[in-house]
């Protein structure tokens, strides 16, 4: 079985809930070659998949505004965004830049603990692209199939459009919603209730 790497390059968002620290990390193309300490995410322009390049600065304030429903307005916070170059075919990365984010969650439905919210999608190259959260407000659940409600939906959506910056691991970009998978992280969990 193939390999898939990260990168590029990744765009690595830090959040906290309830005191525990998280980070969602999506694959990008970047345009050009950013200089670490020189540019930063309002001088840098991610790809999209046609190659329209867009101000990263701009793409990753679309995606908190999507994401930050998930997150209690009490108890989660989304604090900042880095971005991060791979070497080919390796883990290894070097950091670029980072952005200052600062914004709280939205929700007035609780946190659920060591929950995980968990968008499956089918890339260009036949490979699965998963995109989680940790510590939201849903309860867990079986899967559910497209198409979903509205909030959902709406992350889905900027995932599998075309204007979506976000790569695969195999360095495609989604075309089509598997499932939605509502559950519970073991790891989160042994974390918090297991000390």
């Amino acid at each position: 079985m193939a390999i898939n790497y990260p990168g590029p390059y990744e765009v690595r968002i830090n959040y906290t809930v309830a005191g525990r620290s998280h980070q969602q990390r999506l694959n990008v193309r970047i345009d050009g070659t950013p200089v670490a300490g020189v540019d930063d995410f309002t001088t840098i322009d991610a790809l999209r998949r046609d190659d329209t390049p867009v101000a990263l600065d701009s793409e990753v304030d679309d995606w908190v505004d999507l994401i930050k429903v998930y997150f209690n307005s009490t108890d989660g916070d989304i604090v900042n965004a880095e971005l991060w170059k791979y070497e080919a075919e390796s883990f290894n990365a070097d950091f670029v830049a980072a952005y200052d984010i600062a914004v709280a969650g939205t929700s007035a439905t609780a946190t659920s603990p060591a929950s995980q919210l968990m968008w499956t999608f089918r890339t260009q190259e036949g490979g699965v692209m998963k995109i989680s959260l940790m510590d939201v407000h849903v309860t867990p659940g079986a899967k559910i199939s497209p198409p979903y409600t509205s909030g959902n939906l709406a992350v889905a959506n900027a995932v599998v459009l075309g204007t979506s910056p976000w790569l695969a691991r195999d360095t495609s970009y989604a075309i089509a919603n598997i499932g939605l998978y509502p559950g519970q992280n073991e790891k989160l969990f042994k974390d918090i209730y297991r000390q």
